[in-house]
């Protein structure tokens, strides 16, 4: 039996750490016409990624991924992710990567980024996701087109202006928001399961990378809520070996943007579910207006664990042990209180 394994966003860039050893550095091109367009470069470290993470009505979790990368001894590579978290089913977790003949963009008739069987495609004021894999289809449905939300400069690292320059040494980390939190529809047909059909909420993202996780992140803080259709998302970024104020961004439901917010304050902790050992995570604003707080763990990987136990002890001398965990949480909000359920995304390195 083939061994699935999941990568995020952190563990994509892992993984290209581990397989890019001698890596060349090119300028970076202009951004394309159209954000479904990845504006790839030559550069050995360089990836781009389109993520949908989406919370349903029933609690079921989401997250698709569609990379392109310089990973691999050829360039030009992708892969594609699915990750589905449902109550009372095992995590379903899938990964594939496929090779630069094996991926391409399209405009005609309509704007689409195609991987394999996996596609994101804009049509008639919709953006569907469809990812196929051997046990497991997913398509998402938001019904609006990509219009990108620039979020604040908190969470980049370096600027497009120093690699247009020549400096390879620069890293470098954007993170738009092509879809902002909306309404969707999913379709999912698991293993041998019939097909469910449900609705929710969710986001839609696009990243750009050029460089390693361990030179400008040393871990993430992701919050996505909640699935009835208001908003509660936070994005928070620990700077690396503690070198500065854990920063990013929060988007509130009455707020036409994300707004930048420095000092935020993450515990860790553990507690019992069900006679369980589990962690726990509060995450606290600096200014007290609200309060992301884990209610149970939902999911566990480790990047170095799937690497196995000879790759994986080369690459955890380098750079460590990332763990990503993915929790129900709920956001409380100051000063009326209000208390909304999502799922609490977090990585560090243990």
């Amino acid at each position: 039996m083939v061994k699935k394994t999941v990568w995020n966003r952190f563990g994509l860039m892992v993984l290209s750490f581990s397989l890019c050893i001698f890596c060349r550095v090119y300028s970076l091109p202009e951004p394309p016409l159209h954000p479904l367009q990845p504006t790839f470069l030559s550069n050995g470290s360089y990836s781009e990624a389109y993520e949908i993470s989406a919370v349903l009505e029933d609690g079921t979790f989401i997250q698709t991924q569609m990379m392109v990368t310089n990973i691999g001894l050829k360039d030009s590579n992708a892969v594609c992710q699915l990750l589905v978290l449902r109550k009372g089913d095992a995590p379903l977790n899938n990964s594939k990567r496929f090779g630069k003949t094996e991926w391409n963009y399209s405009d005609t008739p309509n704007q689409a980024l195609s991987i394999g069987h996996c596609r994101i495609e804009q049509a008639a004021g919709s953006t569907v996701c469809t990812m196929s894999f051997k046990n497991a289809s997913v398509v998402v449905s938001f019904n609006e087109p990509v219009n990108p939300v620039k979020t604040p400069s908190t969470l980049n690292v370096g600027t497009e202006k120093d690699l247009q320059q020549g400096k390879s040494s620069s890293n470098f980390y954007t993170y738009t928001v092509l879809i902002p939190w909306s309404s969707l529809k999913a379709t999912m047909r698991i293993r041998e399961k019939p097909e469910i059909e449900s609705s929710g909420s969710g986001i839609m993202v696009r990243s750009r990378t050029v460089g390693y996780p361990k030179n400008f992140s040393w871990g993430w803080v992701y919050y996505y809520g909640c699935p009835t259709g208001c908003r509660f998302l936070a994005d928070f970024r620990f700077p690396p070996h503690g070198a500065g104020a854990v920063a990013g961004w929060v988007w509130k439901d009455n707020e036409p943007e994300p707004q930048p917010v420095t000092g935020m304050q993450v515990t860790y902790g553990s507690t019992v579910i069900d006679g369980k050992k589990m962690t726990s995570v509060v995450v606290s604003s600096p200014d007290s207006s609200f309060t992301i707080t884990s209610r149970y763990e939902l999911y566990r990987f480790s990047v170095i664990e799937d690497l196995g136990p000879i790759l994986g002890s080369i690459i955890k001398l380098a750079i460590g042990n990332p763990v990503t965990r993915f929790y129900q949480a709920q956001v409380v909000q100051s000063p009326v209180d209000t208390a909304e359920v999502g799922v609490l995304e977090v990585m560090r390195f243990e």
